[in-house]
């Protein structure tokens, strides 16, 4: 098990979450309103079990690791270490030696953001391709 899975094992979306801003019970779910954009009704929900958070107003999502980053401005190590203490989890310097900073996350961030946009219009694209060719009666597919 991953540093990472150990503290995640141990502290759950929901109270984490919890601390930063108010949640509601929202079924299994948990609902709030997003910190990271203006906006007065809840669109941000918290899944118990998948121990992720998503926010349908502005696309912003991850684990307890991505929202204690974003929320206080901490690279991923820094946010690490938060949580580790926070789960009573001693950290050895070999494990913090292999966590990126978080400018190399962002750019695989921004090249999987890339890839997926790129996908949904390649997908497009041939949807509509053999839609007309089927429809049109198109002797080419």
């Amino acid at each position: 098990m991953s540093i990472w899975q150990e503290i995640k094992s141990k502290l759950s979306v929901e109270d984490i979450i919890g601390e930063y801003i108010n949640i509601e019970p929202a079924g299994s779910n948990y609902k709030c309103v997003c910190p990271f954009h203006n906006e007065n009704t809840p669109s941000m929900m918290l899944s118990p079990s998948k121990q992720i958070w998503h926010c349908f107003g502005c696309g912003a999502g991850g684990d307890i690791f991505k929202f204690v980053e974003d929320y206080d401005n901490l690279t991923p190590k820094e946010a690490l270490e938060k949580l580790a203490k926070k789960a009573g989890i001693k950290l050895e310097q070999k494990n913090l030696s292999k966590v990126k900073s978080k400018e190399e996350i962002s750019d695989y961030q921004k090249v999987g953001v890339y890839y997926n946009g790129q996908v949904r219009y390649t997908t497009k694209f041939y949807s509509i391709y053999f839609w007309t060719v089927k429809t049109q009666s198109l002797n080419i597919a």
